[in-house]
C-alpha cells in the first residue's frame, strides 16, 4: 500500500481483533516494529485514538518501554541495540506486526528477527 493509504489504521483495527482471539490466551501483549520515530509516534496515537483503554509505549532512542504495555510501538534500530529487544518475552507476545517489512532484511535490522519471538 502506497504511503497515506491508511495501513497503519488497518493493522492497528487487524491487532485488536487479534488480541480478542482466545489462542493463547495469556498472550496479551504486542509489538509493532516500525523504521523510524515518526512511524512510531502514528502507530501509537492511532492505537490512543482508537482504543482509549488500551496501554500503549514507545521504545525508541532515549524512550524505554516498561515491555509491559499492551502494545509497544519500537524502532528497528533501537531494537537492534543491545538488550532492548529482550524485554518482550515470547511467552505474553500474541502478535508481532512488522511495519515496512522490506526493511527487515537490511543489515541494521537482521539482529531484529521478529519471527523469533
Amino acid at each position: 500500500m502506497p504511503t497515506g493509504s491508511g495501513k497503519t489504521t488497518v493493522f492497528v483495527s487487524l491487532l485488536h481483533k487479534v488480541m480478542a482471539a482466545k489462542e493463547r490466551p495469556h498472550a496479551k501483549r504486542s509489538l509493532i516494529i516500525v523504521n523510524s520515530i515518526e512511524l512510531a509516534l502514528q502507530a501509537a496515537n492511532q492505537v490512543k485514538r482508537m482504543f482509549p483503554d488500551t496501554t500503549v509505549e514507545i521504545e525508541q532512542g532515549k524512550n524505554s518501554a516498561s515491555g509491559l504495555a499492551d502494545i509497544t510501538v519500537a524502532t528497528y534500530q533501537t531494537l537492534a541495540r543491545g538488550g532492548r529487544l529482550e524485554k518482550f518475552d515470547p511467552r505474553w507476545t500474541k502478535a508481532v506486526i512488522v511495519d515496512e517489512a522490506h526493511h527487515a532484511a537490511a543489515k541494521s535490522s537482521v539482529p531484529v528477527n521478529p519471527f523469533a519471538l
